[in-house]
């Protein structure tokens, strides 16, 4: 039997600057052994937008990706939910967070955990970004390994005082395939999955 399922279950984007927008990354996965059809996306409040499709056929274990963007345009905490109408029974429904607020001069908002989001775009080609939060000053390394392991390239390395930031890696030169970007510092550790197509 196929479903539709979603990766992750639930998104919580957390509170940014009113005027601000923010995107996150959704994956839809097949899983089941024939092609399942997504026939529609909606949202239950419209606080979210989403890219369109690339292909709204998911081939048996296959998958697609999703852009979800966040624009803070009135100060409060919001909920939405992402309806996405399939084949495979049911609408899956993905809950959604997020939040605005004022953001004095000089003040910056600060996450409350460590977290290192997916990249987007994904699949890339040549580049891609990875956001990424520190609830602290602390010693931050973000580094990008091939399937061998071997590092490719070094995005952060160093004291990184609290807030949101951003790393943008490019690598004209990498051969197609899947790539590791793994964060560390003080008990945490992440690692997502990127993959570079030419």
């Amino acid at each position: 039997m196929t479903e539709l399922s979603t990766e992750p279950e639930f998104i919580d984007i957390g509170m940014i600057a009113i005027g601000d927008s923010i995107d996150t990354l959704l994956t839809l996965r097949s899983v089941g052994n024939t092609a399942l059809a997504i026939s529609s996306l909606s949202f239950s409040n419209n606080v979210f937008e989403s890219s369109d499709l690339s292909n709204d056929t998911l081939s048996a274990y296959g998958d697609a990706q999703l852009i979800l963007r966040y624009r803070a345009s009135v100060g409060g905490a919001f909920r939405d939910t992402l309806i996405i109408e399939n084949s495979a029974g049911d609408p899956v429904r993905v809950p959604l967070a997020a939040g605005a607020t004022v953001v004095e001069s000089d003040q910056a908002l600060i996450p409350t955990e460590f977290f290192l989001d997916q990249n987007y775009p994904n699949p890339f080609n040549p580049s891609t970004t990875i956001r990424f939060g520190v609830p602290r000053a602390s010693d931050v390394s973000i580094e990008v390994y091939d399937v061998l392991g071997r590092t490719v390239a070094n995005l952060v390395s160093g004291r990184v005082d609290a807030g949101y930031y951003t790393a943008r890696w490019s690598c004209d030169d990498c051969p197609s395939g899947v790539y590791l970007a793994r964060m560390v510092s003080p008990n945490f550790v992440s690692v997502r999955k990127l993959l570079l197509l030419k």
